[in-house]
């Protein structure tokens, strides 16, 4: 499949694997396609540091908005987006927080509001805007990729909010899929990565003395590497509507 034609959404596209995926479809997408890329901020960085044939491929508009707050999403696509009639449109499910991970979780202090922005911001939200998406693209053929961890199949200490959030919205994604058929849907684990988080992850479980040895000798992939094989995965669009895909476990199979 190119990508020729397509709508495509990055929530958190301003830095880290949101900013990486978003560069990846910069270089794919052309003249008849439109790049939305999200921000809590709206500030987008690296935009302006792009060359002008970079971000004169594809027209491109920034989505401003704090996920962990109500967000008017049919109002920005509205305000955004004239023409809905694409041959392909991505909603790329990326922006995410991991919460509190200094102590385990019944001794971490967390308030009932505190859990309520956690939950809203990286779990709910993904379905109201799922839905608007859905409906604004109704004519285009829809993929909702939600950008998930290998965390979300394992029990890793001091990540539990992290990791439920994860499994969370896998499962949600797992239903949508079951639900319509119609739908392209698909949860990636892009490996751990060079990213503000990871190395975030990296320093609090080395100082609380939590699985020392294992984060030392964690080697993060780089994000734009990642991107290029998430991309690619899409661009053969031969998954299963609902799978679950690592980026290792693609990294294993091209090896036999």
């Amino acid at each position: 499949m190119k990508f020729s034609n397509s709508v495509v959404l990055v929530t958190g596209a301003n830095r880290g694997y949101g900013r990486a995926i978003a560069r990846e479809f910069l270089n794919r997408l052309d003249e008849k396609s439109l790049l939305l890329l999200h921000s809590r901020s709206g500030a987008v960085p690296w935009l302006q540091e792009a060359n002008d044939s970079e971000k004169s491929r594809c027209k491109i508009e920034i989505l401003k908005g704090d996920l962990s707050e109500s967000i008017k999403w049919k109002e920005l696509f509205d305000a955004k987006v004239s023409d809905s009639s694409f041959e392909n449109a991505f909603l790329i499910s990326n922006a995410g927080t991991c919460g509190n991970i200094e102590k385990p979780l019944l001794e971490s202090g967390h308030m009932l509001d505190e859990m309520a922005s956690f939950w809203t911001s990286n779990v709910a939200q993904f379905i109201p805007l799922a839905s608007v998406f859905k409906k604004k693209f109704s004519k285009s053929k829809i993929h909702i990729i939600n950008i998930t961890s290998l965390i979300s199949k394992v029990n890793v200490p001091k990540l539990s909010l992290y990791s439920a959030s994860r499994r969370a919205r896998n499962c949600l994604l797992e239903v949508i899929a079951s639900e319509d058929a119609s739908l392209r849907c698909l949860n990636w684990a892009p490996g751990p990565m060079e990213t503000e988080m990871f190395y975030y992850m990296k320093e609090t479980m080395i100082k609380t003395n939590t699985d020392v040895e294992m984060w030392q000798n964690m080697q993060p992939v780089k994000t734009d590497v990642s991107a290029k094989v998430f991309v690619d995965i899409l661009a053969k669009d031969e998954y299963k509507s609902g799978e679950y895909i690592d980026l290792f476990d693609v990294w294993k199979q091209e090896e036999q």
